[in-house]
């Protein structure tokens, strides 16, 4: 059981030093805390509209005091969370994202929905609140047809300011969020609603309806026996309420990151294997490193690699030729973050590849997902295990952020074991 070590197989395969950067001479401006405080502070407010009002009601002296303290009251403890949501996740999505990782796909939703409607509340008001500023200077604004016109232009400037350069990503992404939270929650056999289809497909891709072209229902949107027959499938595969319905806790788990290589649900209860049970016909395997794979990765994955070592005949080294390599580990581009986090591939494959996308982090941390733990995990799928529905097994598809998973269990070990045939 004798395999190369972490430190070893990182030291091995380390990259070249990353080149210095030369700043110019210049002074780089940087947006520090306290512009950062006043700037959402104006954001916030919006302008100067209400001040007049607050002087009627508090005089100037209060108004001011207001002025000068509301800003550290509100927007100090927003800045630094907006701050450190913001470097947890780097990418677009904002207060969306952050819910969704801290509530669940439901209160993301609402919050998208919410900050839309909020954004047009705002971009009704706003203009006709400067109309009403203006028609102190020009009284013809004050009603009739040049008010209305007035308020309309201006709407038409702040909206097409607003949505100068904005570009859909993914349309059949905003329509599903919709059509599964909203439309599709509770939905049983016998129902015909736009998009089950899209439902079909995401179980057709994880195992659990035949891929098989002259299939025609795939491509229908009734809940018909194929969908029912699928659900239950996959809600029996999970230990969940064996309903055939869409309901909440088969939705929550299907909305949760997890491995792209397909379920194998058939075969039996516990861990499984590819179909034809394929594997490796030697024990002294190889792994090659893409120069695509992230500096921090080396160690970690290193100690996955040590792991199976540790519990199998398989002798691991560094084959200085990617191509060469039976083990082909890189970062790729996949499907953006928070779905498919990585993929191993069967043997005699070999490749592992980690969604570059994703927010990659050395252990338990807020927001990020643990690189040996995904590593792990896929090195099973390339020595040929497949998905297990015991959650605390290696080989278990879901992940979540903030979470750590690097010790093989025992439904992990036996597996192995059965495949390739080897006494404890």
């Amino acid at each position: 059981m004798a395999t190369a070590d972490a430190t070893t197989l990182a030291i091995e395969t380390e990259t070249p030093q990353s080149t210095t950067i030369v700043h110019s001479a210049g002074k780089t401006k940087k947006l520090t805390l306290i512009p950062l405080i006043f700037l959402i502070y104006f954001e916030v407010a919006g302008g100067p509209y209400g001040e007049e009002p607050v002087v009627q009601a508090a005089g100037p002296l209060l108004e001011i005091l207001g002025f000068l303290i509301f800003p550290f009251i509100w927007s100090i403890p927003e800045a630094l969370i907006t701050a450190e949501l913001s470097t947890a996740f780097p990418g677009n999505g904002g207060f969306v994202i952050w819910a969704h990782h801290a509530f669940g796909p439901f209160f993301g939703c609402m919050m998208g929905l919410l900050k839309f409607l909020s954004l047009v509340t705002n971009i009704a008001a706003f203009p006709v609140l400067c109309i009403d500023y203006l028609k102190k200077l020009f009284p013809i604004f004050s009603d009739g047809k040049p008010r209305n016109i007035a308020i309309s232009v201006s709407t038409l400037l702040l909206s097409f300011l607003n949505f100068t350069g904005l570009a859909i990503v993914g349309y059949v992404a905003v329509a599903i969020v919709v059509y599964v939270r909203f439309v599709h929650w509770g939905s049983r056999k016998g129902d015909n609603i736009e998009g089950i289809s899209k439902l079909k497909k995401y179980l057709q891709d994880f195992g659990y309806i035949n891929s098989d072209p002259s299939n025609t229902n795939i491509t229908s949107n009734s809940f018909d026996d194929l969908l029912e027959s699928a659900l239950k499938k996959y809600q029996s595969y999970y230990n969940l309420d064996v309903t055939g319905d869409l309901d909440d806790n088969t939705v929550s788990l299907m909305s949760q990151p997890r491995c792209g290589v397909p379920d194998f649900p058939a075969e039996r209860p516990d861990y499984t294997f590819f179909p034809g049970r394929p594997k490796w016909w030697t024990f002294d395997l190889t792994v090659g490193f893409a120069p695509s794979v992230r500096q921090d990765a080396y160690l970690p994955i290193g100690r996955a690699i040590q792991s199976w070592g540790n519990v199998s005949p398989f002798n691991f080294s560094i084959s200085q030729v990617y191509t060469n390599a039976n083990f082909k580990i890189s970062f790729v581009p996949k499907d953006g973050p928070g779905k498919i986090l990585a993929s191993g591939f069967a043997p005699r494959d070999g490749r592992l590849q980690f969604d570059q996308a994703e927010n990659w982090v050395n252990g338990k941390v807020r927001y990020g997902y643990d690189i040996e733990s995904v590593g792990l995990h896929e090195l099973g799928h390339v020595l040929g295990l497949a998905h297990t529905d015991v959650k605390t097994a290696v080989m278990y598809p879901y992940f979540s952020t903030n979470f750590v998973k690097n010790q093989l269990q025992p439904d992990d070990i036996q597996g192995l074991r059965d495949l390739y045939n080897y006494k404890a």
